[in-house]
């Protein structure tokens, strides 16, 4: 009886030092994804989207909603609708 409480104690501790273990791992990598998109982000210049549109546009919709969705941090958007 006390073997099978030593190995359930042992296999107990062993699941809870793998779990903060990899918690652990989570939260470093997290933290350093995050410094780095930091970084990056810094370092990018600002950017123009130019659109020049011409009567009607099939998939305006579509391609606004895809721009405006981007992860770029710093851009603007310029249109242009020729008739």
């Amino acid at each position: 009886m006390i073997i099978i409480w030593i190995s359930y104690a042992v296999s107990t501790g062993i699941l809870i030092l793998s779990l903060a273990q990899g918690a652990f791992a989570f939260a470093y990598t997290f933290t350093l994804l995050r410094w780095r998109r930091a970084k990056i982000d810094a370092e990018l210049p600002k950017a123009a989207v130019v659109l020049s549109l011409r009567g009607s546009e099939p998939f305006l919709y579509k391609n606004m909603l895809a721009i405006l969705e981007q992860d770029y941090p710093d851009f603007s958007l310029v249109s242009r609708i020729y008739w």
